[in-house]
């Protein structure tokens, strides 16, 4: 009989010709990873951007967009596009009157604009709205601040209208949920405040789930001044779900990701067991259940979190460390099993703060500062670790990596004490979805199986 130990990423063995991953039947091992260095695609100049923290989106094919907070023909923070061999397309700046340090992400609509937000410029110098397309910015809205002052940054609801949190602003002045459609075609556009913070306090963060209702965090307030997670519905019902205290973590300050299982899950920058962060589950009803406490060995600081095609999550630390100043990549799986892949350190760059974006079996990312110029930042990539995984159907096991992990090949042995035992598979990989999969019956005896690459 044939037992599988599934999502498993174990240490990659190097020879001299081959780099094989490896899964194992009939084997119950700790997973095992080697932190990898990232590669530099990029390294801002200060006259194009610096502190790169916008995340960045997909433009056109093979190139992403992205924005600094500083740098630029004004000081004032850029839009760029960048390609994923490095090269820059161009840089927008802002000016002030246009928005200055922009912030949150960009999100493309659907009419070859993107849309974000400022948190500071425009008439009052509490923040903006705007839309680029190509090497214009098209202010929007300015903020007033009795309106909402510092913008989070946008999300495009399933309505087709825009979504957003600001900092200040609001009847208690703890900043607001606001609705804003964009009629600049009609001459106007229109912003609505559909909800003005009391208690929770600090940073807010907003994403809309399937159900249809929003839900958010605030880096401060709730009983303990640690932060909430919150759901606002579309009929204007607001709940605080959690209260973090500490303990179960403290000061999320980033949108929560709502995963394939219909969880949703999310990080804290403090708090914890030795209160260095957090990563944590929460279910609709806010059941909340902590899967990893960072500690000065492996990161603090956690910023955002993304689900990649392998179903494992992947996040990134921003501040020090023991012995490692400048940050980390981590792996986490959806049972909580922790994995440092990568540590930034000077010219790597420093504080890496943006979501990761999954393509083509690399993450891209940047970093807010370090790099090759003072304090300038990063634009860098690392290999996505590939996960070979399997289930049990009736008698057969089905092996599957995802499709964008190309040219490896299945391989299987009877036992690990020769490296000759290894038979390459007599099935084709077929695509199902994301997955190249592989169907072979089960065995009587134990089996081993592990991904070949040359």
């Amino acid at each position: 009989m044939s037992w599988a130990k599934a999502d498993k990423l174990i240490k990659p063995m190097v020879t001299r010709f081959h780099r094989y991953f490896l899964i194992a039947l009939l084997v119950a091992l700790a997973p095992l990873a080697r932190a990898q260095n990232v590669e530099v695609l990029h390294y801002f100049d200060v006259t194009n951007g610096a502190g790169p923290s916008i995340d960045l989106v997909d433009s056109q094919p093979g190139l992403f967009l992205g924005g600094t907070v500083s740098g630029g023909s004004s000081g004032m923070g850029t839009v760029f596009q960048i390609g994923t061999n490095g090269m820059m397309v161009f840089p927008v700046s802002f000016n002030g009157s246009n928005g200055s340090r922009p912030s949150g992400k960009l999100v493309p609509a659907g009419n070859h604009y993107y849309y974000g937000t400022t948190q500071q410029g425009g008439s009052s110098n509490v923040g903006t709205i705007f839309k680029t397309q190509g090497f214009q910015i098209i202010t929007l809205w300015s903020f007033a601040g009795t309106n909402g002052g510092r913008p989070e940054g946008l999300m495009l609801g399933l309505d087709g209208y825009f979504y957003g949190t600001t900092f200040l602003g609001g009847s208690s002045n703890r900043g607001t949920i606001f609705q804003f459609k964009d009629q600049s075609f009609a001459g106007s556009a229109t912003l609505t405040e559909l909800f003005s913070f009391l208690e929770a306090s600090g940073t807010h963060s907003l994403m809309q789930a399937a159900d249809g209702n929003f839900y958010g965090t605030t880096s401060s307030g709730g009983i303990s001044n640690n932060g909430t997670v919150f759901t606002f519905s579309t009929n204007g019902t607001y709940s605080t779900l959690v209260f973090f205290t500490g303990t179960n973590g403290s000061h999320p300050g980033f949108p929560l990701i709502q995963a394939d299982n219909g969880d949703f899950y999310g990080t804290t920058q403090d708090g914890g067991a030795e209160n260095y962060g957090t990563v944590f589950k929460m279910d609709a009803a806010g059941n909340l259940t902590t899967l990893a406490s960072f500690s000065n060995t492996n990161g603090s600081k956690v910023r955002t979190l993304m689900q990649a095609s392998d179903g494992v999550f992947y996040g990134t630390t921003y501040a020090s460390i023991q012995g490692v100043p400048s940050g980390t990549v981590f792996r986490i799986t959806p049972a909580g099993t922790l994995t440092t892949l990568a540590f930034f350190s000077g010219l790597s760059g420093e504080g890496p703060s943006t979501k990761l974006f999954e393509k083509n079996g690399y993450f891209y990312g940047t970093t807010v500062a370090g790099g090759n110029f003072p304090g300038a930042g990063t634009f860098y990539r690392l290999a996505m670790p590939v996960t070979l995984r399997s289930r049990v159907t009736g008698n057969e096991i089905i092996l599957f990596w995802p499709t964008n992990q190309i040219g490896f090949t299945l391989q299987a042995a009877a036992d690990l004490n020769s490296s000759t035992n290894w038979i390459d598979s007599t099935n084709s990989p077929a695509v199902v979805g994301a997955q190249f999969t592989v169907t072979n019956s089960l065995s009587a005896n134990a089996q081993f199986y592990r991904l070949k690459k040359p």
